[in-house]
């Protein structure tokens, strides 16, 4: 049995190559190199193609369209394993999926009807299947938390040097991704098992310092929510309590958002570009409000202040209206709060420290797109949920006890 995993591997893995050749501008540097990958994805572990993902696509500051990239073949390796694991076993989608899985459906038939590009959304769906996949198979990824931890932490001493300029992380180069990082660096961090707490002093301070240097106001509102999961780990906060702390966090964020951009001396002027785009996103959504205009098909006016390397709104929610009409959005919104209501129901506090404020942060940026490092870091932690049909306890707020079967829980 082991022989033919290995040889089916070693075939789909070929063929993934073959696909870099086809669909990239530059892919004949894989031709020489395909024995090579082909062997090695044979026994290359799932932790290591995620963490070479998530490092690969750092340095990625534009949307991809048609370029096939190196974080691609780690994803579609990923995937290719986990579903050889889940044949395996009998593993029913739960209610938070189907949703996901039926968002992911329709906005493939707003892209045929649309007649867009379709590699966009070709990734955002690779992201989405890696995501289920290990929720359903149960990975244990304690070895990608403690990697991203480790390429968090030396990618931040790299980029200390830099200051007091707006520290935009080593490799990367975008204060807001690396922002994000940082986030889910830090909620690994917060929640480390009692055998190795002595670290969690000092990276908890050296990456709530480099958040701070970043100087962007939607990392900073994104970490204010994460303290308030924090908090809501640490005591006996109720649901409805943490979502009031989450409102109220919002809300302060835009009656502050004047007031810190004159204190810090941050771009001004952002705050227009931003509802300039919404608006924008808007009438485009308007126009078939029921199905969207077709997913990364949103383009700004060249003569306006939007001379923004993101094609979309910088709303994710308006994006998504634009996107894949109403329809679209319900179904996102409603895999977002089962998913989030999966989360506090089991007190599974990892993972939400990190996509709550994903979607705080998504209010004010075009978070979801493909070639997005924390796209790509939100659907990872989106995965670390227990949802195989067999039943699951509610985990205890011990840090060292804080593990479930998948995810970054460990």
């Amino acid at each position: 049995m082991r022989s033919v995993r290995q040889v089916a591997l070693c075939g789909m893995a070929s063929l993934l190559l073959g696909a870099a050749v086809a669909f990239s501008s530059s892919g004949l540097w894989v031709v020489p190199a395909a024995p090579i990958l082909a062997i090695a994805a044979i026994w290359c572990p799932v932790w290591l193609a995620l963490a070479l993902a998530i490092v690969t696509l750092s340095p990625m500051r534009n949307p991809l369209l048609a370029n096939f990239t190196a974080a691609d073949a780690f994803l579609v390796l990923v995937a290719l394993k986990l579903a050889l694991t889940a044949a395996r076993r009998p593993i029913a989608l739960v209610h938070s999926h189907t949703w996901l899985v039926g968002f992911i459906g329709w906005a493939w038939l707003s892209v045929v009807a649309n007649g867009v590009d379709p590699y966009p959304l070709a990734r955002i769906s690779l992201y989405a299947t890696v995501s289920v996949l290990l929720a359903l198979t149960g990975q244990d990824s304690s070895r990608t938390a403690w990697a991203i931890v480790a390429y968090t932490a030396a990618t931040t001493v790299l980029t200390l040097p830099n200051l007091p300029q707006r520290l935009a992380g080593a490799y990367i180069g975008d204060p807001q991704q690396y922002g994000m990082l940082l986030l889910a660096a830090l909620a690994i961090s917060l929640l480390l098992p009692t055998r190795v707490r002595y670290l969690r002093p000092p990276l908890v301070i050296l990456f709530v310092f480099a958040l701070i240097a970043t100087r962007t106001r939607g990392v900073w509102l994104a970490a204010l929510v994460l303290g308030a999961v924090w908090l809501s780990s640490r005591y006996d906060v109720s649901r409805r309590q943490l979502v009031g702390m989450t409102v109220v966090i919002v809300a302060m964020g835009f009656v502050l958002y004047g007031p810190v951009t004159d204190r810090f001396r941050l771009n001004p002027q952002s705050a227009e570009v931003r509802q300039e785009s919404i608006n924008e996103g808007i009438i485009r959504g308007r126009q078939r409000p029921l199905i969207g205009v077709g997913w990364a098909s949103f383009s700004t006016d060249p003569s306006s202040a939007l001379q923004s390397t993101l094609p979309s709104p910088f709303n994710v929610f308006v994006t998504l209206f634009a996107y894949t009409g109403l329809v679209g959005l319900g179904l996102f919104c409603i895999w977002a709060w089962r998913l989030i209501e999966t989360m506090l129901r089991r007190r599974a506090w990892r993972p939400l420290l990190f996509v709550l404020p994903f979607l705080v942060l998504s209010l004010s940026e075009p978070s979801l797109y493909a070639g997005s490092l924390m796209t790509i870091l939100f659907f990872l932690f989106a995965a670390d949920n227990p949802v195989t049909s067999r039943p699951s306890t509610a985990l205890p707020t011990d840090s060292d006890q804080l593990r479930t079967r998948s995810g970054f829980s460990r």
